[in-house]
């Protein structure tokens, strides 16, 4: 239903005369922060929106002291020439989020063939590489006052940019384009602007500028994803079949549900 054609009390009790029904309840054409307050009262399944996908975001406030802790060790887990010790280091001296994080991990999504236990068997398990995206999701996850959906907007957009980077003949930047499509939320995650945030990390001038300006040819790829956000099919000149789109945008929805539902279940 769209929140635009139904109000507030309207949709609490469409959504519950649905939901007894055993139909799953999707509330699109949420456009702000307050809207979307309102509207999760009717408790559908998911919210969809221009909130959830471009947020306004102030660049006058300054970073809270948890968000900037956040920031920092998201900084220190992507460096370029971290290594497996220090990330065990970081991620092992809060057992809240070890615990989370491996929690996550061994969600039977995930098709885990044994139990991971240890930060160590994680690594040797799945490798360095999908280690740090699990800590950066586990980070995310974390900040307060934050809806679920901003986080599943990013892994739709990390895993639909892998697609695009692939398909380009790219396949050497597949893993930076999927950080960039992660990283893409981060100004709404932490409610301050992004050129302060990617200021902090160690990111190339290339991600940089695609997250400030859409420009390059990871910024591209954002735009087009954000366009199929916002139902609209812009290629912008990509050679990319329109189908090929379609299929590889659907396959990165289910992907981050399926994602979602792992870190849910933590």
């Amino acid at each position: 239903m769209d929140a635009q054609s139904v109000s507030c009390s309207e949709a609490n009790a469409l959504v519950a005369d649905l939901k007894a029904k055993n139909i799953t309840v999707v509330i699109t054409g949420i456009e702000s922060e307050e809207q979307f307050a309102l509207y999760q009262q009717s408790d559908a399944n998911y919210y969809q929106g221009y909130f959830f996908t471009t947020p306004v975001i102030s660049g006058q406030k300054e970073l809270s002291g948890n968000k900037l802790a956040m920031l920092k060790l998201l900084a220190e887990v992507n460096d370029p020439d971290v290594e497996f010790d220090k990330i065990v280091e970081t991620v092992g001296s809060d057992v809240g989020l070890t615990h989370k994080l491996l929690s996550a991990i061994n969600h039977p999504s995930n098709n885990i063939p044994h139990v991971i236990e240890t930060l160590k068997d994680a690594v040797n398990f799945m490798g360095l590489k999908r280690l740090k995206f699990w800590v950066n999701m586990m980070m995310l996850s974390e900040v307060n006052d934050v809806p679920k959906e901003l986080l599943t907007t990013a892994l739709v957009r990390a895993k639909f940019m892998e697609f695009l980077a692939d398909k380009q003949g790219k396949s050497g930047d597949v893993d930076r384009f999927f950080m960039t499509g992660m990283f893409s939320t981060l100004n709404a995650f932490l409610k301050a602007s992004m050129v302060d945030i990617v200021d902090q990390l160690p990111l190339s001038d290339e991600v940089k500028e695609a997250l400030v300006d859409q420009s390059g040819d990871m910024g591209k790829a954002l735009f087009v994803v954000r366009s199929l956000e916002q139902g609209n099919a812009n290629m912008s000149g990509s050679s990319i079949d329109i189908m090929q789109v379609s299929s590889a945008y659907m396959a990165a929805n289910s992907w981050a549900y399926k994602t979602m539902a792992g870190l849910e279940a933590a």
